[in-house]
């Protein structure tokens, strides 16, 4: 007579066994990718030490330095630029490169010590970037003979006190649209974006002052 049980229930048991052993495993096992993961934007480098670009009419607080030709100054400045105007042409003067841009700027003493505009002969004061990169200084072309009236300050602002005057770059017909930039006495650096077009509160009397 042949014994089939007990083979019958080995079978069955590993049978249970082996479905057990399924049983006990994850569903699903994790997978490690390996592409490197892409950096978020918040850690983007960026570049250490380059100025915020202001919008025209926005006002700073400079470190003033002392008046080349007078001697005192110093204090702390507020510098506002207003105002940019492009003339092809003065009643009195011709551009060297093509244009002149008239800036306008507002400045007040803020401290009980008169405050004075950083000079270029100090290594500081202004200039403008044009679009293409090139550094254009106040000394440029013929730029130093435009001065529009009600716009000729300059040297030491009492305390408790403002004066208006301009700032004029010799540029080329295609150099619109850049970036004026000021250094402080303190050496440090504040940029403005200089519009491509004339505009801004002052652009109707600069434009009579220079006609």
């Amino acid at each position: 007579m042949k014994r089939t049980a007990p083979v019958a229930a080995t079978c069955v048991l590993l049978l249970a066994a082996s479905a057990c052993s399924h049983d006990d495993e994850p569903a699903s096992k994790a997978t490690t990718s390996t592409r490197p993961e892409k950096p978020s934007a918040a850690a983007e480098p960026t570049k250490a030490g380059t100025p915020d670009v202001k919008p025209l009419g926005a006002s700073v607080r400079t470190d003033g330095a002392a008046d080349p030709i007078e001697g005192n100054g110093g204090g702390v400045l507020q510098i506002t630029p207003t105002s940019v105007i492009y003339m092809k042409s003065t009643g009195y003067d011709e551009p060297e490169n093509g244009q002149f841009l008239v800036v306008t700027v507002k400045e007040k003493a803020m401290t009980a010590a008169p405050a004075s505009e950083e000079a270029p002969m100090g290594g500081g004061g202004w200039s403008y970037i044009a679009p293409d990169g090139q550094a254009v200084s106040t000394l440029t072309g013929n730029a130093t003979n435009v001065v529009p009236d009600g716009f000729e300050g300059g040297g030491a602002i009492d305390p408790g006190t403002y004066q208006w005057k301009s700032t004029v770059f010799d540029i080329g017909l295609k150099q619109a649209g850049g970036t004026l930039s000021y250094k402080d006495g303190a050496g440090e650096v504040y940029r403005w974006k200089t519009p491509a077009s004339t505009t801004g509160p002052e652009a109707s009397k600069v434009e009579a002052s220079l006609k």
